[in-house]
């Protein structure tokens, strides 16, 4: 299995440099404060995150934007687990053969709720001689707000 690298931003592009101040910007909801992941959220590429949560299960779709052609405008289906502010997903993408994990943290950035996510694929490929591909990365995802 051949690693690609990393893809995405965190949190946002340009912040790797300067972590620790990065960081400084975001806080978890106070002790005891019951996360609210259900809804849509998008990413610095315009990744689009629905989530729907029952009890402790999370649902969904993820419609991918990124600068990785091989997986540019796909849409997968998700599901999960929530406890507390901590969320965790799997994902297939659609007409491909790949699958994904996601774990991810709700936080708060200037009054806007962010989920904070690290990320896996995995892909399988027609290459006898390679015949799995791996991408890992972080991403950011910021609550749209409801209509």
């Amino acid at each position: 299995m051949r690693r690609t690298g990393r893809q995405g931003a965190f949190p946002r592009p340009g912040d790797a440099e300067r972590q620790p101040e990065a960081m400084a910007q975001f806080t978890r909801p106070s002790h005891g404060q019951t996360a609210s992941f259900a809804g849509r959220w998008v990413n610095h590429l315009g990744s689009v995150l629905d989530l729907t949560i029952e009890g402790g299960s999370a649902f969904g779709q993820i419609e991918l934007r990124t600068d990785a052609p091989q997986m540019g405008g796909a849409v997968g289906a998700l599901r999960g687990m929530v406890e507390g502010t901590t969320i965790a997903l799997t994902s297939r993408w659609d007409g491909r053969a790949c699958l994904g994990t996601w774990l991810g943290e709700l936080m708060q950035s200037d009054g806007q709720d962010v989920i904070m996510f690290s990320w896996e694929l995995v892909r399988c490929l027609d290459d006898p001689e390679q015949p799995m591909d791996q991408t890992m990365g972080q991403a950011t995802f910021i609550r749209l707000a409801s209509h």
